[in-house]
């Protein structure tokens, strides 16, 4: 049993590597939320049956993983952190009142970004992310987009967003994709 656990894990790398080629963001087009929310759950489960969801990061505004009772610092470090603090951005580095407050009453995009720089801090290869860019402002949405490309390119990693937004796919024809892709 154990060999085809092995085999499976390595199934799925595969087709990740495949799939997402260079570091980077890519979007996949859902249709609508139940479609986001059920694709979700399908990677959510390949990964945990082939045992590599160590290996993944995950950003949903539905099932954050935030602690409340820990501070967001805390929560930053939840995993086992392989990247320097560093890396994070100077704006979640430097604000001590926001770090060392419990993570609580958080905004959407806070709880984005705390969840997307864990990922970051344990160096996750591949991050996919469900309906948090849909509740974002336009500006909170680009501002966001434009903060994770420097992460991903000096942890060479892939932030795979699904999201309903059709403009987004069509806008990056590159790392766009219109169904979502079978790993």
């Amino acid at each position: 049993m154990l060999f085809f656990k092995r085999r499976s894990k390595k199934t799925i790398q595969e087709s990740l590597a495949t799939v997402f080629t260079a570091p980077g963001i890519y979007y996949v087009y859902m249709r609508d939320h139940e479609q986001t929310n059920n694709v979700f759950q399908r990677y959510v489960k390949q990964f945990v049956d082939a045992g590599i969801m160590k290996d993944i990061g995950l950003i949903s505004q539905t099932d954050t993983a935030i602690i409340p009772y820990l501070t967001v610092r805390s929560n930053l470090m939840v995993n086992q952190h392989k990247v320097p603090f560093d890396i994070l951005p100077e704006f979640i580095r430097t604000d001590k009142l926001f770090l060392e407050n419990p993570a609580t009453d958080l905004s959407i995009r806070q709880q984005l970004d705390i969840q997307f720089f864990r990922s970051v801090l344990a160096n996750k290869r591949f991050m996919f992310m469900a309906d948090g860019l849909d509740n974002l402002s336009t500006d909170e949405a680009r501002d966001f987009l434009t903060t994770v490309v420097q992460p991903l390119a000096a942890i060479e990693s892939s932030l795979i967003i699904l999201t309903t937004d059709k403009s987004l796919v069509e806008a990056n024809p590159k790392t766009g994709m219109m169904t979502a892709p079978t790993l």
